[in-house]
């Protein structure tokens, strides 16, 4: 079935520092990985594949309060597929179907996903990232430490999880076999979230895992990464020249 094409809007095109090009329009579709079945947000960038990828998740306030209460809190996943795709991203925002249920289960489906994107004859392998904010950065890290076949991750105001799971997966650092990128706000409200990001720095700095860590201090708190924003400048930077 051919996909319906759009254009990125003006104002967007603007804020991202990029001419408006034309890419799928973000289309929700299930999917399904051997046992596992999910939604996710799909944009497809113009030009001839294979792509680039990134696999964006989201945070801990959809699986608890669904996607409707998610969009009317700010998240804005269409934006940001569609952003991503005209930068020339194939883009794969996944809605976990599990409720507030246990991180095991969301890792789960997390890494499920990443089957699904890995598997596309329109992706490059060789060039798939990893992403996540607040929960889905904890889950993104969690990802990397068990053996993703991600080439890079992205942990945007990533959480701290269940007592004692940063303390393991942070002790487990130099499993990561790719380029990391932190992002936090420094008005981030989640005093556990700042301390997730020291923690996380400082066990980066002792290992060998090349790493860049931003921390804005420009507004927009822990919610800054529900949608485009002055930070993608610095994400793209890092999609195209990792440390």
């Amino acid at each position: 079935m051919a996909r319906n094409r759009s254009i990125v809007p003006p104002l967007l095109a603007l804020l991202l520092g990029c001419n408006a090009t034309l890419a799928s329009a973000a289309s929700l579709e299930t999917w399904r990985h051997r046992d596992v079945e999910g939604s996710a947000y799909i944009c497809v960038p113009a030009g001839e594949p294979p792509f680039p990828a990134v696999v964006l998740n989201h945070g801990v306030y959809l699986d608890q309060r669904g996607l409707g209460a998610a969009k009317q809190k700010g998240y804005e996943p269409e934006a940001l597929c569609q952003a991503l795709a005209t930068d020339g991203y194939l883009a794969f925002l996944p809605i976990r179907r599990s409720g507030s249920s246990d991180l095991r289960t969301h890792l789960r489906e997390v890494m499920s996903a990443m089957g699904v994107v890995m598997s596309r004859p329109d992706v490059d392998r060789s060039r798939v990232t990893l992403a996540g904010h607040s929960r889905g950065g904890l889950l993104s890290l969690a990802a990397a430490v068990r053996g993703s076949p991600a080439r890079s991750y992205m942990l945007l105001a990533p959480a701290s999880g269940n007592r004692g799971m940063l303390a393991k997966l942070l002790g487990s650092i130099d499993r990561i076999n790719a380029p990391v990128l932190v992002m936090i706000e420094r008005s981030d409200k989640f005093s556990e979230v700042q301390d997730t990001v020291d923690q996380l720095e400082a066990a980066l700095r002792s290992s060998s895992v090349p790493h860049r860590v931003v921390r804005y201090d420009r507004g927009g708190g822990h919610d800054l990464f529900l949608a485009p924003g002055y930070y993608w400048p610095d994400m793209l930077d890092f999609l195209q020249n990792p440390p």
